[in-house]
């Protein structure tokens, strides 16, 4: 028996695929994997996934992980009971979700993830990241983390993963 996510990912062509629906005490986690080989913005239309204004200029990748995340979200209502309404693009880029939802969406390098529950159960957030290397954490050092946390990050066994959770941490928060 095909489900959401399954429907989604056959009307997709290939962009999207082993989603997975995970029930949680509080909500729902829906992570799947997008393939920006199999992008086009047709998807958007076919998906019945908004495309909003403000991203009329955006470059494909970005479109690509709009579309993910916004699939994953489209999932995660429709596994909470919801009817799957479309997610604002705030001024911040962060996702405006309808009235009784509150959520996180994130994605990189090909995975997507979105968690979800009901709006007044907290402020949920979820953050997909690579261990990061060179200019990456040359930035996390520099612009995102405390000079007490960096003293800590430096002195943890592997710094780049220690940085990258700070990061990813913050990210979700």
């Amino acid at each position: 028996m095909s489900g959401p996510a399954d429907d989604l990912a056959a009307a997709s062509d290939g962009f999207l695929s082993a989603i997975r629906v995970v029930e949680m005490p509080d909500g729902v986690r829906v992570q799947g994997r997008y393939d920006t080989d199999r992008f086009t913005a047709a998807l958007f239309d076919r998906l019945g996934i908004d495309r909003p204004a403000a991203l009329v200029r955006a470059v494909e990748i970005r479109l690509a992980e709009f579309l993910a995340g916004r699939a994953m979200a489209r999932i995660a209502q429709i596994a909470l009971g919801h009817r799957p309404d479309a997610v604002g693009l705030g001024p911040d880029r962060a996702p405006v979700w309808p009235a009784g939802q509150a959520g996180s969406i994130s994605h990189a390098r090909g995975h997507c993830a979105c968690f979800l529950q009901p709006s007044g159960t907290g402020a949920p957030g979820i953050d997909i990241e690579a261990i990061a290397g060179g200019r990456a954490l040359d930035a996390i050092l520099r612009m995102t983390l405390s000079e007490a946390e960096v003293e800590l990050v430096q002195s943890a066994p592997d710094p780049a993963v220690a940085a990258t959770l700070a990061f990813s941490a913050k990210e979700a928060l």
